[in-house]
């Protein structure tokens, strides 16, 4: 370099010198007492980032505060993708500025595809849990590819959740006995002043701490956009202005804002892996208040829930405690999928080892075992007598003493649906059913999409979607576990009145079931 451009580097960095010193003067000035939610743990190193003693400690409580320090600062620091790599500056800690959250979580680098994982790293961190990307991988055993090639959606990122607060497996559960609520921003059903409300009486809450999934295309104007996940960092009520503390500071800077309707409608955006809107996850202490808002899109179930018994709460870990990876979507297969699903729940660790199998029945290995057409399978949608067949000579060939009947249920109302599926599934019953429904009326909405102009369009099955009726609880609803994960969660629940209209629009045999269980069941018809 010249001696004119050395000259303009060393002028260039003395400014940011300075502004970085004018900006920790101006947090020293606003420091007020600290209200956090029970004692703080010992922080860990950031992922990427600098030593714990160059950062800013910052206890502010008023959200105005931190907005005044913040968009002064952001006014002097040039974009950091901007930046040379040789010149670029270490990263500095950042403080997660959700109110009442204000303890230092230090920032959050994400590696490439990773935002997912950080996002969770970094929620847990300002609830006070330290855990870091790797053990996540390493305790639940994520591949690698299954996080990295694709990214990972709403409901995905949701179910590592839960097996890191919830699971039976002590290796798995590094953050047992948190909430977690999954809210799926579906159109038609999402409504912004629901957001806006559940936003406000978020951000007074110390205990909670809100991860979005959004598009970074509406949310921040970016022509080349996508998916993405983040921590909400703050919320201004006036202004309807909410923070976001970013998980990949290197492209997004480490805290930047837009308008709640921006992020709102980036978050009923569809992520085009599974064409299903995006949403947020609330992730809170247990002695956090409920917040009552935005019931409609919170269809996932939590199978380690309190408001459930040990009973109900061992047996939907069946299904929700399976391995993260499993169960995410087969285009057309939904049945057998829906099958190795439903057996799956019904087997133990021991099962699993003994049949070589990776902790669940997946629809390949009951293709190969049954010598199955993958051509068929493929191309016509499989009916419920056919699918029957298939599970018979499943538990005949895996050795599984199961019984297996198929009986039309009762549809005559949405009372006499619960009362049906009451008397011959869950806990109580030791058995559980496979179901062909309509995946659009179960939600009353159009979920499911085909792209009429695609390839596949005329030889998709659209709506019509195999899943498991597990159990039945308050209020009318059924319980079901997915074999689809990736878009509709692990378990998610129904009301019968939307059930029954889902099981009349099944396009084979409507209405008719397949119950899967360990004990006799009287009056079925084969």
């Amino acid at each position: 370099l010249n001696l004119a451009t050395r000259q303009k580097k060393i002028e260039k960095n003395l400014k940011r010198s300075n502004s970085l010193r004018k900006t920790i003067k101006m947090s020293q000035s606003f420091r007020k007492t600290s209200i956090t939610p029970g004692q703080p743990q010992k922080k860990q190193s950031a992922l990427v980032g600098v030593p714990e003693s160059n950062s800013l400690k910052m206890s502010i409580s008023d959200l105005d505060d931190i907005d005044t320090v913040m968009d002064n600062n952001d006014s002097q620091m040039a974009p950091t993708q901007m930046v040379p790599p040789r010149m670029r500056a270490p990263l500095r800690k950042s403080t997660i500025v959700h109110r009442h959250v204000t303890e230092n979580i230090g920032s959050i680098q994400q590696a490439i595809n990773t935002c997912n994982i950080a996002a969770i790293v970094m929620a847990l961190k300002s609830l006070g849990i330290t855990c870091s990307m790797d053990e996540i991988f390493s305790s639940l055993k994520l591949p690698t590819s299954w996080v990295v090639e694709e990214g990972l959606t709403l409901a995905q990122v949701y179910h590592v959740l839960t097996k890191l607060c919830g699971s039976s497996d002590p290796r798995e559960s590094l953050a047992s006995g948190l909430n977690t609520e999954c809210y799926h921003f579906d159109e038609g059903v999402a409504k912004f002043s629901s957001f806006v409300a559940f936003l406000t009486e978020s951000i007074s809450v110390s205990e909670n701490i809100l991860i979005a999934n959004f598009n970074t295309k509406i949310a921040k104007d970016m022509p080349n956009g996508g998916g993405h996940f983040s921590c909400i960092a703050g919320f201004k009520p006036s202004t309807q202005t909410v923070t976001i503390a970013d998980v990949h500071p290197l492209k997004y800077g480490e805290k930047w804002s837009c308008t709640a309707r921006q992020l709102f409608d980036s978050m009923v955006d569809r992520d085009g892996s599974v064409k299903r809107a995006r949403g947020m996850i609330r992730l809170s202490l247990r002695s956090a208040p409920p917040i009552d808002h935005m019931k409609e899109c919170k269809q996932a179930v939590s199978f380690y829930d309190r408001k459930y018994s040990d009973e109900m709460k061992d047996w939907l870990s069946r299904w929700g405690d399976l391995p993260a990876a499993a169960y995410e979507s087969h285009l057309n297969m939904g049945g057998l999928s829906g099958l190795g699903l439903l057996l799956s729940g019904f087997l133990a660790g021991e099962d699993f080892d003994s049949l070589h199998l990776p902790g669940h029945v997946s629809a390949d290995f009951l293709t190969w075992s049954l010598h199955l057409s993958v051509i068929d399978l493929l191309s016509g949608l499989v009916s419920p007598l056919t699918l029957m067949n298939y599970a018979r000579r499943a538990c005949e060939k895996l050795d599984i003493d199961l019984n297996i009947t198929t009986e039309v249920a009762d549809t005559t109302s949405p009372d006499d649906v619960y009362t049906w599926f009451d008397n011959r599934i869950g806990p109580s019953h030791s058995a559980a059913a496979l179901v062909l429904l309509d995946i659009n009326e179960a939600f009353g909405t159009n979920l499911r999409k085909t792209d009429v102009g695609s390839e596949a369009a005329v030889l998709d099955h659209g709506a019509q979607h195999w899943c498991c009726i597990v159990a039945t609880s308050k209020n009318n609803e059924v319980i079901i576990a997915d074999p689809c994960a990736a878009m509709m969660t692990r378990l998610w629940k129904c009301n019968t009145s939307r059930l029954r209209s889902a099981l009349l629009r099944a396009e084979k045999d409507p209405g008719r079931v397949i119950i899967l269980g360990n004990v006799p069941m009287e009056n079925s018809m084969v």
